[in-house]
């Protein structure tokens, strides 16, 4: 056998599992779908912030099946845990769905639309009667643009009816210290 320089340690060198949670992040990645309605659905790919190395939370260990707790140290005072290597890691958006035409009572369904591209920066115009006109999002009007994603366990349901889950970002808001990036990939 040739020598390596690689080490494995079994107790020590486990890997991480994401942890859902609201980070800072940017905007990397783009696609729209055409639907046969003809509304359109967009799907948002994020990159977690280098911001994400300095964020830590209470470790937390598994009771039991539905029940976990904020693990102690010798003096009673919950443990720390860094959130660093969520840094750098790529998260999928649940599709965010534009509907046009839609009757006057339900104009509603374009909320989260409006919302999630609002929260990250897009601004659309409002008419004289404080309507917001939507417009449609195209990739050079978001890439690289700062946002919070509350990235949360997704679950659904695949074509051939298997349970899946997988984690996704649910909502956004804005980062009002975030700077756009221009160079993308970061």
């Amino acid at each position: 056998m040739k020598e390596f320089d690689a080490t494995f340690d079994s107790e020590n060198d486990q890997p991480k599992k994401p942890v859902p949670g609201k980070y800072p992040s940017h905007v990397s990645g783009f696609e729209a779908v055409t639907l046969k309605s003809g509304g359109k659905v967009f799907n948002i790919d994020f990159t977690l912030a280098e911001e994400c190395k300095n964020i830590t939370k209470k470790k937390t260990i598994q009771l039991s099946d539905n029940v976990s707790g904020t693990e102690l140290d010798d003096d009673n005072i919950p443990k720390m845990e860094s959130l660093a290597f969520m840094a750098g890691k790529q998260y999928r958006s649940a599709g965010v769905f534009l509907t046009s035409n839609l009757p006057k009572d339900e104009r509603w369904k374009n909320k989260k639309y409006n919302e999630f591209f609002t929260n990250i920066g897009v601004k659309f115009p409002v008419n004289g009667d404080g309507i917001v006109q939507l417009q449609e999002v195209e990739e050079e009007d978001i890439i690289g643009l700062p946002a919070i994603v509350d990235v949360q366990v997704y679950k659904y349901t695949t074509k051939q009816g298997e349970e899946r889950t997988s984690l996704r970002i649910m909502n956004t808001y804005p980062w009002n210290d975030g700077v756009k990036k221009d160079n993308v990939p970061f």
